[in-house]
């Protein structure tokens, strides 16, 4: 049996790539581990924070998205190169009420088409992960 779990990004991505596999877009990976992704395992460890998808016009200079995360109090958990976008993780632990200030307060920045929380959808029932060898 074969089970699947998905990220609102993944989907977004695959509706935006109808060709795309959407099996490829439920987790990517880098192949080596740096140094950004070393810290974003690290924080997502030890923050009770939700992450945040922020889809935004055009890639922000390291300046511009210091200072939204600085001004949100946010971590950049990781940068979707191949898109303007990021997944960002409140530095602290947000009642539902907080995360929906938050998300209406990043929508309005200029640069910001859209945030999102990032969610899991399980796509068959059966649990929240992928069981690749089950898949083969």
């Amino acid at each position: 049996m074969m089970r699947a779990v998905l990220r609102t990004g993944a989907v977004l991505l695959a509706a935006l790539l109808p060709g795309a596999s959407v099996c490829a877009c439920a987790k990517a990976e880098p192949k080596a581990q740096t140094a950004q992704t070393a810290a974003a395992e690290d924080m997502e460890e030890t923050s009770a924070g939700p992450v945040v998808l922020l889809w935004t016009d055009g890639k922000l200079t390291d300046k511009e998205l210091q200072d939204l995360l600085s001004r949100y109090d946010l971590s950049l958990v990781y940068d979707y190169e191949n898109f303007d976008a990021y997944a960002l993780q409140a530095n602290n632990a947000l009642t539902d009420a907080e995360t929906d200030k938050l998300l209406s307060d990043l929508s309005k920045e200029p640069c910001v088409l859209q945030a999102l929380p990032d969610e899991v959808v399980t796509l068959d029932g059966m649990g929240d992960t992928m069981d690749l060898e089950e898949a083969q």
